[in-house]
């Protein structure tokens, strides 16, 4: 979906296999988007939301109710459409990024990957009848190692390697030699 984003929009009437496939997948995705919009929109609830996924659901909310009542502006469902992509863009980057590089020092690490097993079984034993659940934020306090294998994976491998800049003025480094950035 990325290049789909980042590519101008003719080069999709190529007759390229992949490029077809990529626009259908994209043309689908914001039908989807447009459809729950329109759904949040009509209940004043984001699609789905409940009890237990209502903070899950709050972003999406948040951003379909985004309204300015002094200028009685209000965001279209394109802007909209923009700005859920860049949420999940951004958020699926950083975190596949992460747990790749997590998995990849548990692989190197065998001790630091038992330890984690450890705290697990003993926060949530076979006999003990609880279960962990996604949806309750205390479970994952609990979770005191794996949060510092996760905060020492972001320290060594931070989520976001580049974060580009504009200058607004230009600046000369003299050494080893005149460059202009």
């Amino acid at each position: 979906m990325f290049h789909r984003v980042l590519a101008p929009r003719w080069l999709y009437s190529l007759r390229i296999e992949t490029l077809k496939k990529s626009d259908e997948a994209y043309g689908e995705l914001q039908r989807y988007i447009k459809q729950m919009i329109a759904e949040a929109r009509a209940s004043g609830a984001a699609p789905g939301a409940d009890a237990e996924s209502s903070e899950a659901a709050d972003l999406f909310r948040r951003l379909v109710d985004a309204n300015d009542e002094e200028q009685g502006a209000r965001l279209t469902d394109d802007e909209l459409l923009s700005n859920i992509y860049v949420f999940f863009l951004a958020g699926h980057e950083t975190s596949a990024h992460t747990l790749t590089f997590a998995f990849a020092l548990l692989a190197l690490h065998p001790e630091v990957q038992d330890k984690l097993y450890d705290e697990a079984k003993r926060l949530w034993p076979e006999d003990s009848g609880e279960q962990w659940s996604t949806s309750k934020l205390p479970d994952y306090n609990r979770l005191e190692y794996a949060l510092a294998v996760f905060r020492e994976t972001l320290r060594l491998f931070p989520a976001e390697v580049a974060i580009q800049r504009i200058g607004n003025r230009r600046v000369y480094l003299s050494r080893p030699g005149p460059y202009a950035l």
